[in-house]
């Protein structure tokens, strides 16, 4: 009796919330059991509308644009001459074909890197379950807020500045928009750190010229717009040196860049903050009992990474006082 032959057919990779796996493979196992198991969907609610009083997410998603991707993502090297390129010659002739245009932006491979925090909670404490969550929250994106401050202020052109007599502050502010927008053609935000703005305000207030001290009191959307940008923050906030030591988040610079509004994996802002929504949810939170007491690690993770795209136009003054 003869035998039937078995034909063994490859079956092709199965993509799941922008992870690969093939099938008979259990790599995702044990992820899917915790998260069934552990998972919180109350305090991940709490975590999707959460808000800070410091205002460090509202500063962190003005310096990095915000951008949805799987966590294994392709951008685009930021080609920033390409957002502007013109020509005579899109009108179609009959019977031909439309102009074809490439763009050249080199693309990178990356993948969003999986960060968060645990922290144990006792029931029978005086700290809420979502207080915990929130101070956990804070803690991560104020180390997100750092990392964009620090890989912007790193790769933008420098120009030392000391706002003290007889200077024009808002002159060199000015004078740094107008350099940044004539090297990107699109500068539309200003970041001043707390020193810095302080400084500005002193070198304006000591001004003897008609008009020069009351600048130093108007608003920041204001400044914007005497500036000619879309937007003028200021960076406040300090986090942990050392045992003793605070330092600020924004050091006294002032920091010119484009974001954005509705960002994408290939628009020319200078800096993005690539996410990857599980669930809808920008943050996952879980709860996982421990040794079978009242004991109860929460832990809070998310996923992103942060990428300076390109440093066309991105440029900075570092501020000195008297």
């Amino acid at each position: 009796m003869s035998k039937e032959r078995m034909t063994i057919v490859p079956t092709p990779e199965i993509e799941y919330q922008g992870r690969f796996s093939k099938p008979g493979h259990i790599c995702l196992a044990n992820e899917e059991r915790y998260s069934s198991t552990h998972f919180s969907e109350p305090l991940t609610g709490y975590a999707s509308d959460w808000t800070n009083r410091a205002g460090i997410l509202a500063l962190l998603r003005f310096l990095a644009a915000e951008v949805e991707c799987p966590e294994f993502f392709e951008y685009r090297r930021g080609e920033n001459a390409e957002w502007f390129l013109t020509e005579t010659d899109d009108v179609r002739a009959i019977g031909a074909p439309f102009k074809r245009v490439d763009y050249s932006g080199e693309m990178e491979q990356s993948r969003a890197l999986n960060k968060g925090l645990v922290s144990r909670f006792d029931p029978d404490g005086a700290e809420s379950k979502e207080s915990v969550v929130s101070r956990m929250l804070n803690r991560l994106v104020r180390n997100d807020l750092r990392r964009a401050v620090n890989a912007l202020s790193a790769a933008a052109g420098n120009t030392a500045k000391t706002w003290a007599g007889a200077v024009d502050p808002d002159g060199d502010l000015g004078d740094l928009v107008i350099s940044a927008e004539a090297a990107s053609g699109c500068c539309n935000r200003l970041l001043l750190g707390e020193e810095a703005f302080r400084y500005r305000a002193a070198a304006l207030r000591g001004q003897d010229h008609a008009g020069r001290a009351s600048s130093a009191s108007i608003s920041l959307g204001q400044l914007a717009l005497n500036l000619g940008v879309s937007e003028v923050q200021v960076g406040r906030g300090y986090y942990q040196a050392d045992a003793s030591t605070k330092t600020r988040i924004v050091p006294s610079i002032a920091l010119a860049f484009y974001g954005d509004p509705e960002p994408t994996p290939n628009d020319p802002s200078n800096c993005k903050r690539f996410v990857v929504p599980l669930d809808g949810q920008l943050f996952r939170v879980y709860e996982e009992p421990i040794g079978g007491g009242k004991m109860i690690d929460i832990i809070v993770e998310h996923r992103s990474r942060l990428v300076v795209v390109s440093t066309t136009g991105l440029m900075k003054l570092t501020v000195s006082g008297s």
